[in-house]
């Protein structure tokens, strides 16, 4: 069987500043206190699947407060690769997170500090300082610029503006260095992100995506063009849900495939 294991820090879990606990913003319903998750996806080549590839596998802890206390990650195996922990303040901010291996050794740390238009994020990778992120937010708690500082590869940055209406986001510019791009939101009645367009800083098109949404506001259709409006990729997504309405397993198909190319299992525990 062919195996790989996908770099863990890629899911080290990002941060909202809006006053939504993390089951709000994962959109999982009734406080449950453990949700355990695997992502296979299928390795394809020429159109045919030659086999599934387990992406991650991680088991996480919830709070009473509906916030993350611990995330595991784990092997193909089930042995133990890293565990982070969150740190919060008495009024439910995140402060810290940090990842360690089995051994406690400490991989990542991201510290939190909170000033009165936003707040700071640093993150650190073996004791070395790597990333500094300042962020801006609204009266409404959403974050309206972003900018992120790579310390260890010449100061380079990114910086990410939001626009809102109606406290729907609607566009977001990102600039780095010479290049960017801006992408515009579109929403239906029931406020669920149905377009994202995506131009160049010139304002040429890059890129067209259309959704569809089940009863349950999950994405179940999504549709990318190019800029010559032609379609790209064709995903549907299927869903099984327990009687909470929290989906339980997600398959996802594309194109012409008839085999799904994703599928993702979840265990929730209340």
């Amino acid at each position: 069987m062919y195996k790989k294991y996908s770099s863990i820090l890629i899911l080290i879990s990002g941060i909202l500043f809006a006053q939504t606990t993390d089951l709000e913003k994962d959109k999982i319903f009734k406080n449950p206190h453990l949700v355990e998750e695997s992502f296979t996806k299928a390795f394809i080549k020429t159109n045919i699947i030659e086999d599934y590839i387990q992406e991650y596998h991680t088991k996480t802890y919830y709070n009473s407060e509906g916030n993350k206390k611990n995330k595991e990650y784990f092997s193909e195996n089930g042995d133990l690769l890293y565990t982070e922990t969150f740190t919060y303040s008495e009024d439910q901010k995140l402060i810290k997170s940090e990842l360690s291996d089995p051994e406690r050794n400490m991989i990542v740390i991201k510290d939190y500090e909170y000033t009165s238009d936003g707040f700071v994020e640093t993150k650190s990778e073996n004791e070395i300082v790597t990333v500094f992120n300042e962020y801006k937010i609204n009266d409404q708690g959403n974050i309206i610029y972003n900018k992120e500082t790579s310390l260890i590869d010449n100061n380079i940055f990114t910086e990410k503006t939001n626009e809102y209406k109606n406290n729907q986001l609607i566009k977001t510019v990102v600039k780095y260095g010479k290049d960017g791009y801006i992408i515009n939101y579109k929403y239906n009645q029931l406020s669920q992100p149905i377009e994202e367009v995506i131009f160049d800083l010139k304002n040429n098109l890059v890129s067209k995506k259309r959704r569809n949404f089940d009863e349950n506001s999950n994405i179940v259709e999504e549709f990318l063009y190019d800029s010559q409006g032609k379609l790209k990729t064709n995903n549907r997504i299927l869903y099984e849900y327990d009687e909470n309405k929290n989906w339980l397993k997600r398959t996802q198909y594309a194109n012409n495939i008839e085999q799904p190319i994703s599928n993702t299992m979840r265990t929730i525990k209340y």
